[in-house]
């Protein structure tokens, strides 16, 4: 195949960090390739004779054809394509595992969210039209086809195509497609293949069925005979031909104790293959990150794990995070009602005179008397801490120096009464009856070296913040301590008023540093400029259990991405109304300068 351009670049390179909490990679869609300055563009590179042929993989595990394609001895054809391919064996499927959901996704670009095609009906998919109708509505002349033995598909997923077939066998559907590709006008072509579904319903699915493993060969066969039919063109020389390889989704079958982490990575059932491959790419592997030995990796303000106290909070009124008493109203806990308070935090020095750490409190926050809230630290030969509001206190248990802790704390009615309680690592502590005393002031909520008794003689770090306007229950709080960050879905996601996971960067939009604030409300902790971020990993240990991000998978291409790839691939000229789950990925070029 000839090379139809001398420098590309797409977009920005893709740099995808597995082991954070928000991912750099999901980027708004790029509509356009993007080239340098001085390209020639009037040929249009990449739109001429652009053109695509896309296999939906029915059942495809993609550890087993990730391994499989590695074999150029016995699987040629898919071994070639990873030399020129953006591709992975880790891809996960949309966690609804329901068959036509998951070709709905691999479509329309949205997943069952939106499209809501589940076992009760196809609610939504009619306002997510399908690849071959946003192709069409984009170039009425574009030829394009369809050959595939879902009956879904071709009932509810092929409305734009040109021509359309609903086949029953896979060498029916590999002729079809075949004599396609043979048309000089063909241009997208979509072929379905079910081999390996047919070999895992039969003898199991995954590395461990022999019958399963060696249905890849067939699928390689399958692939080999399009490649050919797409190489045999007369006009294939100045063509531009993308080769999607992509499963719904996998299989399910048992995994060894040790593979499995309950992560979306280790449920069999999703696990997909996607390969996206041409000529001129190079070879671009995307491994699924390692969650197995997860940890989460961020930026702390200062370093709690040297032992040297100026390096954290609290060491200095600098380290002092806050948000301003007209922007912390939403904080304030009243008379009355449920919230739940809770913070991880490393501690070197435990200081003198009752530091605080964090609170809502007037200026002397380690003072009994005062009101609002605080948490205290005992600083006087003892080994814990307090939670005191409106100047009644509770004692929590006792913690240790130099490792994280989760101080939290528990505020409810009960009998006519309000109470509150303290946890230390889920350990409950002291209960106290807080009946009448308010938890409001017009102070500041302040983090860090809290203006109290012991200003700047403590030492800690501290992340994962939230605040709830909810009593968590105490089974809960027990079970889930440990956690190190709230994920959507979790069943109090929804009353957090307050969530600053504590591991970020300065940012543009404000002066110093600050701890973003992921709840509704949207109120910074506010750092001063002047104090420096450390990076950190937060792994394992006896009382932390890393929390893998719920939206982790979006470190590798997915299923739901490949319609915005193909879009971009074809020049469609506006998708903003789509209204995608795509996120655009960025193949290397091997020609790239």
């Amino acid at each position: 195949m000839s090379t139809i351009y001398k420098r590309i670049k797409w977009g920005t390179a893709l740099a995808c960090g597995a082991g954070l909490l928000f991912f750099s990679c999901n980027r708004d869609f790029e509509n356009k390739l993007q080239f340098p300055p001085d390209a020639d563009t009037s040929i249009h590179q990449l739109r001429n004779g652009n053109k695509v042929l896309y296999v939906i993989v029915d059942g495809g595990v993609g550890a087993v054809i990730e391994n499989e394609a590695q074999k150029d001895d016995i699987n040629p054809n898919l071994y070639a394509l990873t030399k020129n391919a953006l591709y992975t064996g880790g891809s996960v499927s949309d966690s609804l595992t329901y068959t036509p959901a998951t070709y709905a996704d691999m479509l329309t670009g949205v997943d069952y969210k939106k499209h809501k095609v589940t076992p009760a009906g196809t609610d939504q998919l009619a306002a997510h039209p399908a690849l071959m109708t946003v192709l069409k509505n984009s170039n009425p002349a574009l030829r394009t086809a369809a050959f595939v033995r879902a009956s879904f598909i071709f009932d509810h997923l092929l409305a734009g195509a040109g021509q359309r077939q609903l086949l029953g066998s896979d060498a029916e559907v590999q002729q079809a497609a075949v004599n396609e590709i043979g048309k000089p006008e063909a241009t997208v072509v979509v072929a379905q293949y079910q081999g390996l579904e047919d070999a895992g319903q039969q003898f199991g699915y995954g590395p461990r069925s022999p019958q399963y493993v060696a249905a890849v060969k067939s699928l390689d066969n399958f692939i080999g005979a399009l490649r050919t039919a797409v190489h045999n063109r007369p006009g294939y020389g100045s063509e531009n031909w993308l080769i999607v390889i992509a499963s719904n989704k996998g299989g399910a079958y048992a995994l060894y104790p040790e593979e499995d982490d309950e992560s979306p990575f280790t449920d069999t059932e999703r696990n997909a293959f996607v390969l996206m491959a041409n000529d001129n790419f190079a070879a671009r592997y995307i491994a699924r990150p390692n969650t197995l030995n997860y940890q989460q990796e961020g930026y702390l303000i200062g370093d709690a794990t040297s032992e040297v106290a100026p390096n954290t909070m609290g060491s200095t009124t600098a380290s002092l995070g806050s948000i301003e008493s007209g922007e912390a109203g939403v904080f304030n806990l009243g008379t009355t009602g449920g919230y739940t308070i809770q913070l991880k935090v490393n501690m070197v020095d435990r200081g003198s005179n009752l530091p605080a750490i964090f609170s809502k409190s007037s200026t002397a926050a380690g003072n009994s008397p005062n009101a609002g809230w605080a948490f205290v630290l005992h600083s006087d030969g003892r080994d814990n801490w307090d939670f005191r509001i409106g100047g009644t206190s509770s004692t929590a248990p006792e913690f240790e120096l130099n490792t994280w802790n989760t101080f939290t704390v528990r505020i409810y009615d009960s009998a006519a009464k309000r109470w509150l309680r303290t946890y230390t690592n889920g350990v409950p502590g002291g209960r106290s009856d807080i009946t009448g005393k308010s938890g409001t002031t017009v102070s500041p909520l302040r983090l860090g070296g809290v203006p109290s008794y012991g200003q700047g003689n403590i030492g800690f770090n501290a992340v994962d913040v939230r605040i709830y306007d909810v009593a968590l229950p105490e089974t809960y709080i027990m079970a889930n301590y440990c956690s190190t960050l709230v994920n959507p879905g979790d069943p109090y996601y929804t009353d957090l008023i307050g969530y600053w996971p504590g591991m970020g960067l300065q940012t543009k939009e404000r002066s110093g540093n600050i701890f973003e604030d992921m709840g509704p409300n949207k109120k910074d902790i506010v750092f001063p400029a002047t104090f420096s971020w450390t990076s950190f990993s937060l792994g394992k240990s006896s009382d932390v259990c890393p929390t893998i991000p719920w939206n982790i998978t979006e470190s590798v291409p997915l299923p739901v991405d490949i319609p915005l790839f193909i879009y971009s691939w074809m020049g469609v000229s506006d998708i903003t109304g789509l209204d995608l789950d795509s996120k655009s990925w960025m193949p290397s070029f091997a020609n790239a300068q």
